[in-house]
């Protein structure tokens, strides 16, 4: 059973929690007590008077500074009443503000942190891009480390930390969260404040391990939310009862799991405002019901979500109640409805791995029932492949979580001793202060010399944080490198198995030459261009015999094919994107040469690569472009190009039409940087 939207719910946790329980007290210019007033008018459902709070911040402002505040305020409201246009024009409003400040100032400000934390908000929860949120959390956490520290400050760095946590969530990157979470909590440590701030953390905290399979340690995160658990409000105790559900489901105890959804079943009776918590807790509980054999329960279930989902449509619960249905038929012996079911609700953008292997599983189910040992062999090695490729992924996550959760340890531990040298070091000097009047001369040699011992040990302390530091962003890369093993593997599996399919016998030999040459590429960062093109033609070796192109490389004379380094895999990915996008999507009524092209320059500044399709281009096809592959080239390129005055560059563009109507195919270019290594 895969839990609906779990990442949704933890994100919308945070932001409830924590915009609740802000501290008491003010400080000057911050708008501690309007932010609070606006969020209470907001929750109560009230939004004149939040609009009569923002008003009165306008008229009341004394000077540009204060004003804008108000501009924030209204933006946050926007968003909460989900008025796109409305939140777009007050974002725009700050941004010029906060422009005409940096050309006069030159500093930063608290208004400005706020202004990247609403984009990042409504980039991760109104436009569903999270890869962007990140941007701009990441950028309000940098000018917020830049302020003297404040109960504000400290405020919108948590909520900065858990908000990019999130987004984090959304896509995957589980270390990095849990890290994130980790931060946040040792803020709210360090200040002294009431466990009770710490609830939403724990929750996505618990949420990560939970995706990662480590159920000793979000069993552990789950025992601290539940000493909190009476006291949250309703729809934070949907969130807690149904993550927490998924998480004993996905242990495989399903009495305890059941139980969870009965309380939160009896909670959101006769509530019309958890209509839709309600609805997610039945629809589980449908899942669990098939798993304890409780036929009729589960059929009574299905029946009611699935009429509430016909009225108010969500592709991702339709397709996972389709699941649903095809596991029912099966265990009624109506074998008959499945094809028509899983041909009904295919496969849609959002359904999460676990939920697209248990429709594997239900139709395996089916296949094995009707004997059709074809397709029955088919999708019981599509489904090992995704388990495998999950298992390990959440391997290698948990092995990177504990080698950065040792690596942030040092940091702090670092840190606190730079602290306690500080105030020693204080200390000390008062002591010099007061024996000055006696030893003058000799006061002041001893502390130059014990200043400059002490600066040179802080330094060296200092370096030794940024190597760890280093070492982090490190195994960050490591670990997207890791991600993208199983989908490497996957594609290069595909023509064999097509081959095999049609009943011709597979040419092994250029597979194992490509995995050869693939898992060596995967253990490095760099190659050379002469490298990454023979892989790239083992590559199309293996694809021609599924599909029939024609492949060529144009290498300026100027480019050295031995020296030029390049990031590995990279140009595979690009090609992979031509084959798969462009030419396999030409209709068979095009007369189009069917063809990919290589080719390299250099300049002065660098190498310039580029691969070419003889597709119709960016728009012919509804997505261009593998989600993974091109997801992993942006993501590289950001973790390489960090502290580098040259960046690695990567796009995409059409080429000219040609006559029929299309563009003459799509350009991908990427950029190295002459000191690239």
């Amino acid at each position: 059973m895969s839990r609906l939207f779990p990442a949704l719910v933890t994100l919308l946790s945070v932001v409830l929690l924590l915009s609740c329980d802000q501290p008491a007290g003010r400080h000057a210019g911050d708008h501690l007590d309007d932010l609070n007033l606006l969020k209470s008018r907001l929750a109560a459902g009230d939004t004149a008077g939040a609009k009569d709070v923002i008003a009165r911040v306008k008229r009341e402002a004394a000077d540009s500074q204060d004003y804008y505040h108000g501009v924030e305020l209204e933006a946050r409201l926007w968003f909460a009443m989900s008025e796109r246009d409305s939140f777009n024009a007050a974002a725009e409003r700050l941004d010029r503000f906060i422009d005409r400040q940096h050309a006069t100032t030159g500093g930063h400000t608290l208004l400005e942190a706020l202004a990247q934390l609403a984009k990042g908000a409504y980039w991760a929860r109104v436009m569903g891009r999270p890869d962007t949120a990140v941007v701009f959390d990441r950028r309000a956490i940098d000018i917020l480390q830049q302020l003297p520290p404040t109960p504000r400050q400290q405020d919108e760095m948590i909520l900065a930390l858990s908000n990019t946590a999130d987004a984090l969530m959304q896509q995957g990157q589980m270390v990095q969260t849990v890290n994130c979470y980790k931060q946040a909590a040792h803020i709210i440590d360090s200040l002294g404040r009431p466990e009770r701030e710490k609830v939403p953390i724990w929750m996505g905290l618990a949420v990560a391990y939970t995706n990662m399979g480590n159920f000793y340690q979000s069993n552990r995160w789950w025992n601290l939310v539940a000493v909190y658990a009476d006291s949250l409000s309703p729809k934070d105790r949907f969130l807690y009862l149904n993550n927490r559900g998924n998480d004993l489901y996905l242990q495989q105890r399903y009495d305890e799991s059941m139980n969870l959804f009965q309380q939160l079943d009896r909670m959101t009776d006769g509530r019309p405002d958890l209509t839709w918590e309600r609805i997610f807790g039945r629809t589980n509980m449908a899942d669990l019901s098939l798993r304890l054999g409780q036929m009729e329960q589960a059929g009574q279930l299905l029946d009611e979500v699935d009429s509430f989902f016909t009225l108010h449509p969500m592709p991702a619960a339709q397709y996972y109640i389709a699941t649903l249905r095809i596991d029912q038929a099966v265990r009624q012996g109506k074998t008959t409805l499945p094809p028509a079911i899983d041909r009904r609700w295919p496969v849609v953008a959002g359904v999460p791995p676990q939920q697209r292997l248990q429709r594997m599983q239900a139709m395996e189910n089916y296949y094995a029932a009707t004997h059709q040992q074809l397709p029955l062999a088919t999708t019981r090695v599509e489904r090992l492949m995704l388990e495998d490729s999950l298992h390990e992924d959440q391997m290698r996550m948990r092995f990177q979580e504990d080698v950065i959760s040792y690596l942030y340890q040092r940091m702090l531990d670092v840190h606190e001793q730079l602290l306690h040298e500080q105030q020693h070091s204080s200390r000390r000097a008062w002591a010099l202060l007061a024996a000055l009047a006696l030893v003058v001369l000799l006061l002041t040699l001893l502390a130059w010399l014990w200043y400059r011992n002490a600066q040179l040990k802080r330094r060296a302390e200092q370096q030794q944080m940024m190597a760890l530091q280093n070492s982090v962003e490190h195994l960050r890369l490591e670990n997207l490198r890791n991600r993208m093993t199983p989908h490497f593997l996957s594609n290069a599996l595909t023509a064999p198995l097509l081959a095999q399919a049609r009943g011709e016998t597979p040419k092994l030999t250029p597979l194992v030459q490509l995995l050869h040459q693939g898992l060596r590429q995967m253990s490095v960062t760099a190659v050379t261009l002469e490298e990454e093109l023979d892989f790239l033609r083992a590559y199309v070796d293996v694809s021609r015999q599924s599909f029939s192109f024609s492949y060529a490389e144009q290498i300026g004379s100027d480019v050295d094919t031995a020296r030029v380094k390049v990031p590995s895999m990279l140009l595979q990915i690009m090609a992979e994107n031509a084959l798969k996008h462009g030419l396999r999507s030409l209709p068979a009524s095009s007369t189009r040469e069917r063809a990919i092209v290589v080719s390299a320059e250099a300049d002065r500044r660098g190498t310039t690569i580029r691969v070419t399709d003889t597709g119709y281009g960016l728009g012919y096809t509804q997505h261009r472009g593998s989600q993974v592959g091109l997801d992993a080239i942006h993501q590289t390129l950001l973790l390489l190009n960090r502290g580098r005055r040259t960046p690695l560059t990567f796009s995409m563009d059409n080429r000219d039409d040609p006559g029929d109507g299309h563009p003459g195919g799509c350009q991908a270019t990427l950029f190295v940087p002459r000191d690239f290594s």
